[in-house]
């Protein structure tokens, strides 16, 4: 009777250890599938699975050694793709010929009398994500990686590390641009555990395009990593420039710790202040504070952005009548009068 392995993890041993291997339902519509390989001398072969299923399950992976009747009628194929309906000699043949991503699918749990043996694995063995030599699935978003993922902020530095390397591989300020924006998944899904130091020397470039993929990041580090980039960046010669890092500064810092590095700016920083003081998410009351303040010292251009938004928030016909009326004073007195 050939020998199979079944991985799976620690919190079963005991069940197994009682009641033998119990199949789940669903996998093919099957209402019980237990998953094995053949145990072949290769190791690495046998155990090629573990990695995989020890990043999906979150805990130490055991390996459960049992027997099955050869003419067994088995499900073998690649995970994810049609499986065949042959005798359990015939699935192990068609493995060893093309091992890779390959699994055995019993239709049936298997009881304690055939559980040969339950074995400490080493936790090193087998591919992720795809079976070795095959492009690697890295995506970061959320639906491929929820959170709460063990491995999630190891994956988010690795994409972030992919993309600093090619932004100093480019070949051209366009490509070093692109590469840096497209960071930009890896350091939401990290939320601030990564250092922003390797895309902090692309802020030196000569490139306002560069410079400005730069600001556009800087949002998604802690606050006391970039306040003195974000600081610099504000002033630079570039209107884009200034404009994107006054939105990162706005987001990272919050508007209470950016106003007074903001409000001596010029209209490229001071606009992206009123936007982020009128749609930023917190209490209108509030920012409607800072913005009475900032009408009465903003240049025009400013204050007819300013006019614009007062306008849209006026046609929530849900406002509180103390907001509303705020609203509309910012809007026909101190705006207009400066318009």
């Amino acid at each position: 009777m050939p020998r199979l392995v079944h991985l799976t993890g620690e919190s079963r041993r005991r069940g197994i250890a009682r009641a033998g291997i119990r199949g789940g339902a669903g996998y093919l519509g099957l209402a019980c599938a237990v998953f094995a390989s053949p145990v072949v001398p290769d190791f690495a072969l046998t155990h090629q699975w573990l990695r995989e299923l020890k990043r999906r399950h979150g805990e130490r992976m055991i390996a459960v050694h049992f027997r099955a009747p050869s003419d067994e009628v088995v499900l073998v194929g690649r995970y994810g793709k049609p499986h065949a309906s042959v005798p359990l000699r015939e699935a192990i043949r068609r493995v060893l010929a093309e091992p890779a991503g390959a699994e055995i699918v019993l239709t049936r749990s298997i009881p304690k009398k055939d559980v040969l043996a339950v074995r400490e694995v080493t936790q090193l063995v087998g591919w992720t994500e795809v079976p070795s030599g095959e492009p690697k699935w890295d995506c970061l978003c959320p639906s491929c990686v929820p959170p709460g993922t063990p491995d999630l902020v190891r994956r988010a530095r690795a994409a972030f590390e992919r993309q600093m390397l090619a932004a100093r591989k480019a070949t051209s300020d366009g490509e070093r641009a692109r590469a840096i924006a497209q960071a930009d998944v890896a350091l939401e899904r990290a939320r601030g555990r990564i250092a922003p130091t390797k895309l902090a020397a692309f802020a030196r470039s000569p490139s306002a395009q560069v410079r400005v993929a730069v600001a556009q990041q800087l949002w998604s580090f802690r606050w006391a990593e970039v306040e003195a980039l974000l600081d610099a960046l504000v002033h630079d010669p570039d209107a884009d420039v200034r404009k994107h890092a006054a939105t990162s500064m706005l987001r990272a810092a919050g508007v209470r710790r950016a106003w007074p590095r903001l409000i001596g700016g010029d209209d490229d920083v001071l606009v992206p202040l009123a936007e982020r003081l009128f749609f930023g998410g917190g209490d209108l009351g509030v920012a409607l504070g800072y913005l009475e303040k900032l009408a009465a010292i903003a240049p025009p251009t400013v204050l007819r952005a300013m006019r614009a938004d007062a306008r849209t928030w006026l046609e929530d016909e849900e406002l509180a009548p103390a907001v509303r009326a705020r609203l509309e004073r910012l809007r026909d007195s101190a705006i207009e009068a400066r318009s």
